[in-house]
């Protein structure tokens, strides 16, 4: 049987973002398909699975993100035959580990472009994407920008990039309790589904949100950073906050009955707040960039400032879309689950006797 760790999340189950619920997702499937599956999760995130082993780093990865990176893959590398990397975290450590496991590495975003991102760590994610390069065994792009991305800006050989999108969850369970709990009628409202960080385009939404006094609500943790409660400060009489909320129900009843969704990511790529929103066939506003666009199918509504937004907001005749069929051919979590199950027989038997 191989044995593949999924390393790099806070772990399943999913309390954080993209990361968290990729391998929420994806760790039982592969374990049905007969893979022995390692999942690390962060120190505090202590779940059981009765699917795939779990094990926990000595870290939590908010509080010090490269000792948990680092600390997870040593954990799990001597027992498993390869390691599936979420995020550049680990990369400077791979000389030391690839020996011991194949690696592959999911690159997430265009990471030199997130703005809270200092010049010491785009310093360290530009040496990351370096080592990712020449020790991993694949590097996974979750969407095609992202694959391009990696073969004309960092050298990588197209062999070497696969591009594995996300898919929706299949839950469709609703709690409309959530409504009468905000005081929230039906397709009153416009919501934004996000962590609150500066390259999800949040300042630019909120601020034309609230000076065309649309009520709004923003699902995401607004205690996470400085710059996370400062939005929380500057727009918390016109805005209603919710916080982090997990509970799948609660919030797929929170978009079933927006009026508008927005999405103001801007570093790529396939993400599953979107996905999610797709699902239900929402009004879907979207910042204008490659990825938003490669994903929608160039479907949705989209702005790229504060005027391309109110434009939209003041449209009556915008109607919503149906994505039924980009979730049927693409992003499908059986469709993913092969995908992902074809790559680790391929690389588990490449140079093996």
């Amino acid at each position: 049987m191989i044995k593949v760790a999924l390393i790099g999340s806070r772990g399943a189950p999913n309390n954080y973002g993209g990361f968290e619920f990729f391998v929420e997702q994806l760790a039982p499937r592969l374990a049905d398909k007969g893979i022995d599956i390692t999942v690390v999760n962060e120190r505090s995130n202590r779940n059981v699975s009765d699917k795939y082993k779990i094990i926990f780093s000595d870290y939590n990865k908010a509080n010090n993100p490269f000792r948990f990176y680092i600390n997870s893959l040593s954990k799990a590398v001597l027992l498993n035959d390869i390691c599936i990397v979420c995020g550049l975290g680990a990369a400077w450590a791979y000389p030391l580990y690839a020996k011991h496991a194949k690696l592959i590495t999911i690159t997430d975003g265009i990471e030199e472009h997130r703005k809270r991102f200092n010049i010491v760590k785009k310093f360290y994610i530009k040496g990351a994407y370096f080592f990712a390069r020449f020790y991993s065994s694949k590097l996974i792009g979750d969407a095609r920008q992202i694959t391009q991305y990696l073969i004309l800006n960092k050298g990588c050989r197209p062999e070497s990039v696969v591009t594995i999108p996300y898919a929706p969850a299949d839950i469709f369970d609703l709690n409309d309790s959530i409504l009468l709990k905000l005081n929230l009628e039906p397709k009153s409202y416009a919501l934004v589904i996000s962590r609150l960080v500066p390259e999800n385009s949040l300042n630019l939404m909120l601020s034309t949100l609230s000076n065309l006094n649309i009520k709004t609500v923003v699902v995401g943790d607004y205690n996470q950073s400085s710059y996370s409660r400062k939005l929380y400060h500057q727009y918390k009489e016109n805005i209603l906050f919710t916080g982090a909320n997990y509970d799948v129900a609660m919030v797929n009843s929170l978009r079933s009955n927006c009026k508008y969704y927005l999405h103001g990511h801007t570093v790529g790529g396939t993400n599953p707040g979107l996905l999610e929103a797709m699902k239900f066939n929402l009004l879907i506003f979207a910042h204008d960039n490659e990825f938003n666009r490669e994903v929608t199918a160039n479907r949705a509504s989209y702005f790229s400032d504060e005027e391309s937004l109110k434009q939209l907001l003041f449209l009556d005749n915008i109607d919503p879309v149906n994505y039924v069929d980009l979730l049927q051919s693409v992003y499908n979590w059986n469709l993913i689950t092969e995908t992902y199950y074809q790559l680790i027989l391929t690389v588990y038997g490449a140079n093996r006797p």
